[in-house]
């Protein structure tokens, strides 16, 4: 994800000390990929559906998911005293560390929580200059997901452009044939086109466990 200097700052004799992060990652297929890829294997899902439930039109697919990122890891007390001892302190922390993030998948109509990790080194995963307890991660984030949907009409015109040309449309033949992704089908009922999310979690910097009561997840 990115690489984020040591920040200390003073403010009535008081210092601050800690890592901050921004980070705007979007990820998905545009709608016309989507498109061939779902019609062409629409037929072989619905026939593993049960008869109430192949109506495909009450179903979405996710086209575009975004995720807005901000991440801190500050000084565990609210503030040191600026003394020359607890400037030492803010001083050894590390000049920089790496911050790296997990791409989340999108689990029904939600972009799923970004996992987050640091080290101070690039390559291994190194937490050891900073000593537990003594800085706490803040993590907020906010997703965005779009989606699609297509009317019977849609599909029958889809089954018969597939059965022009030979193919059975109970089957993904036409999807494995054009080198197109393989779908499956997730349960859920048509949703809004846009759809968002966000969260807050106050993490422990080395177990990356949420902090008892520091947590909150909110529909946009």
């Amino acid at each position: 994800m990115g690489k984020t200097e040591r920040w200390i700052s003073h403010v009535d004799s008081k210092a601050y000390c800690g890592y901050f992060l921004t980070a705007q990652i979007e990820f998905g297929k545009s709608l016309p990929d989507i498109t061939h890829a779902w019609m062409a294997q629409a037929g072989s899902l619905r026939s593993k559906l049960n008869q109430e439930a192949q109506d495909l039109s009450k179903f979405y697919v996710p086209t575009f998911a975004a995720l807005s990122l901000t991440w801190e890891m500050t000084f565990n007390a609210e503030a040191a005293n600026m003394t020359p001892e607890s400037m030492a302190i803010l001083s050894d922390f590390p000049e920089s560390i790496h911050v790296f993030v997990e791409i989340p998948g999108v689990q029904d109509e939600h972009v799923e929580e970004p996992q987050v990790y640091w080290s101070t080194d690039p390559f291994v995963n190194t937490t050891e200059a900073i000593p537990p307890g003594a800085l706490t991660i803040k993590m907020w984030w906010s997703t965005e997901v779009r989606v699609a949907w297509w009317e019977p009409r849609h599909y029958e015109v889809a089954e018969a452009v597939l059965r022009r040309h030979g193919v059975d449309p109970t089957t993904n033949f036409a999807a494995q044939s054009l080198n197109l992704p393989l779908l499956e089908m997730c349960s859920g009922q048509r949703q809004d086109d846009i759809m968002d999310w966000g969260g807050f979690r106050e993490k422990d910097p080395h177990t990356l466990e949420t902090l008892r009561g520091h947590h909150e997840i909110y529909q946009l």
